[in-house]
This record gives structure tokens, sequence and C-alpha cells, in this order.
């Protein structure tokens, strides 16, 4: 692998920022770094720049161990949340100022900081200063800055944060273009979930200094390996279940109202075992599915309502006080009519689309 995080620890005082945290990127690779506050992806990625040192494990690059490298022999390149930009400087200086440092001439200045801005899309924008140009544009900067020196891996930590949503979104369409044009490893740092699932070519999830579980968006969104990635990636129904039989490639379970449901064999399941199963809640429906998709069914009342343009979440009270949340999408409303509630009705979602969590004899 091109990037070799193994076995990196770090504490400040008693608090663990980081717990033996291993993962290897591939040379060309967008991968992103997610979790809440605190989760440490943050202190990783300036463990990789070099402005953190671990207190043990070793970080490779190209199979070179880096961790006595300073960060400005890594070449890595680094944009933050806050952009750090010189005010007295002209976008064409600020641009060139890494180049300047590394002593590279003038006329190659000129050639390389020409082609960030124009991969960056801000060509005829060299004169102006950082406080004439809107937040987008000022990331922009930011990024043609750190993508004009070539580097290694190109580290973005929350650098979308301080954006509208809408800019938010613009950008980060912009920052996967770049990324196709120029092929570099790149290490993208945020909290949120929907950025992380849209950008990434993989998605590593942390929380507590621990790397729960790394892999492709869709991966770790439909097949989450906890608990935590589970709910921590958008809505979550988490069942707790009783299996009663355990078949072929089926196991047989009851939720605690007695309703009687079906979920995909996964490892050593035995009857009388309590699991927990996810279902997402696009998968769960009002209305049954055309053809002949084997679904669980429930019954279930209307609790409320939320609608979200695009569609509505429908809060729903089963039996056994078991709630349910279901993902109504825009067309559905529009064939079927709005439900309301207090409205009785059953909910049908693919017996496929279960995921047992975690079991306990």
């Amino acid at each position: 692998m091109y990037l070799e995080l193994n076995h990196l620890s770090k504490r400040y005082d008693n608090v663990v920022a980081i717990d033996d945290v291993s993962l290897s990127i591939a040379q060309g690779e967008f991968v992103t770094f997610l979790g809440p506050s605190g989760s440490g992806k943050s202190t990783i990625l300036r463990m990789i720049a070099g402005f953190t040192r671990s207190d043990s494990g070793y970080i490779k690059l190209n199979g070179e161990l880096i961790q006595e490298k300073p960060p400005y022999k890594r070449n890595l390149g680094i944009v933050f949340q806050d952009y750090s930009l010189f005010p007295h400087m002209t976008v064409q200086q600020n641009v060139a100022f890494g180049l300047r440092m590394r002593k590279v001439s003038k006329e190659e200045q000129a050639r390389r900081v020409a082609d960030a801005l124009e991969t960056v899309r801000l060509s005829g924008y060299e004169k102006r200063l950082p406080n004439q140009l809107s937040g987008g544009q000022r990331q922009r900067v930011a990024l043609a800055r750190a993508i004009v020196i070539e580097p290694l891996v190109l580290l973005l930590d929350e650098p979308l944060g301080a954006l509208d949503r809408k800019l938010r979104e613009e950008m980060q369409i912009e920052l996967r273009r770049i990324h196709e044009a120029l092929g570099v490893t790149t290490i993208f740092v945020t909290h949120d979930q929907e950025e992380a699932l849209t950008m990434s070519d993989r998605v590593a999830i942390l929380s507590g200094g621990q790397l729960h579980q790394m892999g492709t968006p869709y991966g770790v969104y439909e097949r989450p390996a906890t608990d935590f990635v589970a709910d921590f990636l958008g809505r979550a129904n988490l069942l707790q279940l009783a299996v009663v039989a355990c078949e072929d490639s089926l196991i047989k379970a009851k939720l605690p109202g007695g309703s009687l449901i079906s979920v995909p064999a996964i490892g050593e399941v035995a009857t009388q075992d309590d699991i927990q199963v996810l279902v997402r809640p696009e998968h769960i429906s009002f209305y049954p599915p055309a053809g002949d998709t084997p679904c669980n069914t429930v019954e279930c009342a209307v609790e409320r309502i939320s609608y979200h343009g695009s569609g509505a979440y429908a809060i729903l009270n089963g039996p056994g006080d078991v709630q349910l949340i279901a993902y109504i999408s825009a067309r559905e409303l529009a064939e079927h009519g709005e439900a309301h509630q207090g409205q009785r009705i059953t909910v049908y979602w693919p017996i496929s689309a279960s995921t047992i969590l975690s079991r306990r004899a």
C-alpha cells in the first residue's frame, strides 16, 4: 500500500486520543476520516502531516518511514478549515508560497501557479487579495496552494465546514473533479456523514480514538460492523430480536411484540440467542414491492410524519413498543398520497435488507 498507518496510539495525560489505529491507503485513493468531535480523525491527520507525534506505532509513505521527517520534508499538501491565507499577499503570491520556500525558479513558479489556478478554475484572479474573494474562492486558493507543490498526499482537514450548504455541495463536486484530474492520494476529514458517503472511494469511521470500520460508502452504510457505525451513518432501525429458529440461510426471530420476521443468516447464531438487527428507513415501505421479493411485514400506527422536500420520514409505532422509522420517497407520496397521524398500516421490507450487528447467547 502507498500509505500505511501501523498501530498508532496517542495519549494526552489520562485521555486516550488514538487507540491502536492501523489502516492502509492505496495510491490515488480518496479516503475520508469520518467521526464525531473528539473521535481522533484530525489527530491522525496531524500525525501524517508531522505536526503531532504518536506515542507508538509508525507511518510509511511509499515504503519509507516518515516519523522522523519534519513536516516540510514530507511533501504533503494541506488545506485547513480556516484556509490560513496570507491577507497581505495576492492570490498568485499565496499559491506560490510553497514553491518559493522550496526555491523553485520564478519561471517554474509562474507555470505551476497558472496550472494550479486553472485546475481550481481561478484563472484571472491572480492579483486579488483574500478579502476580495468569496468563501468558496478562498477555499479554492487554499486548495491551489496545496496542489501546486505536487504533493505525495493531499490532506484536507474539514475544508468545507465554513461554507453554506449550497456552496459546500458545489465544492464537493469540485474536489472530486480535481482529485480525478490530478490522481493525487487524498485524505479528507469530516464529521458530515453525507459528505463522506458522497465523495469517498473508502471511508474510515472513528470514535473515541478507535477505528470502527473502513470500507466503501455502500459497504459501511449497508453492512456496518458495529451498532455505532449503523447509528452514526444516518438514521437506523436497530431491532432487538429473539431467535426462534435457524433454517438453511435464514433466521426466524421475534420482535418484542411477538411479530415474526426473517433475517439472512450470518455467522454463528443459535435458537434462543438475542440478536440486534439493522434495517435502514429507506428499505421500509408502506407499499408491497413489485414482483415476488421475499419481505417481512409488521402492523404499525403512524405517530408522526416529517417532510424533507425530496420525501418524508414516518415515525411508526409497532406491537410491543417497537418503534420504526420509514422513509417515503416523493414519488411514492405522489403515487399513493400522504400518510396521516394515527393511520394503521402494514409496512414491508425485503428480508435481504436486514443485517445482524451482534448476538448474545
